[in-house]
């Protein structure tokens, strides 16, 4: 059995979560990555985690990478302390210390940078605004078929579709001011 092997067996990323100071209840939490809110965006195994909203995903190593910001060599390392297991230096370049795993990469290559997090929720808070507006717009028109068969007046009517056109105007000015922001931050 390999080092890695012996890795596997003795820490989780239930371990890894805990000892970054997270408290998963079940497999799944509001993604540590990207400090999400969502409680279900981040689901894990033992072995490998993905988030939906970030779309970060991996192993063992690579949770560690993203969390503690480090390069492989030292995820690898602050793993065989966890795991308690001594840490050997290897003397070749490319190969990493727990038995060339993979290629090394760095966190910045794989950790979505803070501006894709920020876009997806602008991407995300604009459908919902989408929803909204085609809301009060039904609701409108079943204001005006409230009218047509005689079960609510004119005057409240009047005063209900104004209601719902200042909350369009609204809408429609917030969709306008998400939609700059986010193409601000793809750098059109």
């Amino acid at each position: 059995m390999n080092d890695f092997e012996e890795i596997k067996q003795r820490v989780t990323i239930r371990d890894i979560l805990l000892d970054a100071g997270h408290n998963p209840k079940g497999n799944r939490m509001p993604c540590p990555i990207h400090n999400g809110r969502n409680p279900t965006s981040f689901a894990f195994t033992d072995e490998t985690f993905i988030c939906y909203a970030c779309g970060a995903k991996g192993g063992l190593i690579d949770i560690v990478q993203y969390l503690r910001n480090c390069i492989r060599q030292e995820a690898i390392r602050y793993l065989c302390q966890l795991a308690g297991i001594q840490y050997h230096e290897t003397e070749s370049k490319g190969a990493n210390e727990a038995g060339a795993f993979r290629k090394p990469t760095t966190p910045s290559k794989r950790k979505p940078p803070k501006r894709f997090a920020e876009l997806e929720v602008l991407k995300a808070n604009r459908d919902i605004i989408e929803i909204l507006r085609w809301a009060y717009t039904r609701a409108i028109q079943m204001w005006k078929d409230a009218v047509d068969k005689r079960k609510v007046s004119l005057s409240q009517f009047h005063a209900e579709e104004q209601y719902f056109k200042h909350k369009l105007e609204h809408w429609d000015a917030e969709a306008i001011r998400l939609t700059y922001l986010i193409h601000q931050l793809q750098g059109k």
